[in-house]
C-alpha cells in the first residue's frame, strides 16, 4: 500500500531521484510513478472543489458565514492551483505567495492576481474584527464563489489539455 502522505510534497529534486534511482534501474515502471503523481493530483484538486461545495452550502446572508465562504473559496483556488504545479513541474508549491506566482506561469496573469486578491481578502476578513472591504460582505462572498468556480473550471481545462482527466 502506497503511502501519499510522503509523496503529496514531492520536490523536483526528489522527483528526479526517484526518476533516477528506481525507473531508470527498471525497479519501478515509470508508469508506476505517474500513476502516483496523478493521484496527489486528483487528490489535491478533489480538496479544493469539496471546500467550494461547502461554501455553497453556507447561508450568505449570515456575516460569519460570508467570512468563512471567502475563506474557502480562497483555499479552493489555492489547492486547485497547488494541483496544476504539481501535475506541470513535478513539484509541490505550498507558500501561498509562490503558489500564485508559479500559476502566473502555467496559466497566466490573470489566475495569479485573482489568487493573490482572494488571499488578501481572506486574511482580512479571517485575521481582523473590522475587515476594511471594497464591497459588502454578502456581494464579496458571491464574487469569492464566482471567481473560485472559474478557478477550478480554468485548472481542470488545463489538465485536460496535459491528457489528465480529474
Amino acid at each position: 500500500m502506497i503511502d501519499f502522505k510522503k509523496f503529496e510534497r514531492l520536490s523536483k529534486v526528489q522527483y528526479g531521484i526517484i526518476r533516477e534511482l528506481i525507473v531508470e534501474e527498471g525497479l519501478v515502471e515509470n508508469r508506476e510513478i505517474e500513476k502516483i503523481i496523478e493521484r496527489i493530483t486528483k487528490d489535491r484538486f478533489e480538496l479544493g472543489k469539496s471546500k467550494l461545495e461547502f461554501a455553497h452550502a453556507l447561508n450568505q446572508n449570515q456575516s460569519t458565514a460570508c467570512k468563512t465562504i471567502i475563506a474557502l473559496c480562497y483555499y479552493a483556488m489555492y489547492h486547485a492551483c497547488r494541483a496544476a504545479i504539481f501535475h506541470t513541474h513535478r513539484n509541490d508549491v505550498d507558500s501561498h505567495e509562490k503558489v500564485a506566482y508559479e500559476i502566473r506561469n502555467i496559466i497566466g496573469e490573470e489566475l495569479g492576481k485573482s489568487l493573490d486578491f482572494w488571499r488578501d481578502m481572506r486574511n482580512e476578513v479571517d485575521y481582523s474584527p473590522y475587515p476594511v472591504l471594497d464591497k459588502p460582505l454578502k456581494e464579496l462572498a458571491s464574487d469569492a464563489i464566482s471567481s473560485a468556480t472559474s478557478c477550478l473550471v480554468e485548472i481542470e481545462s488545463y489538465l485536460s489539455k496535459r491528457s489528465f482527466k480529474l
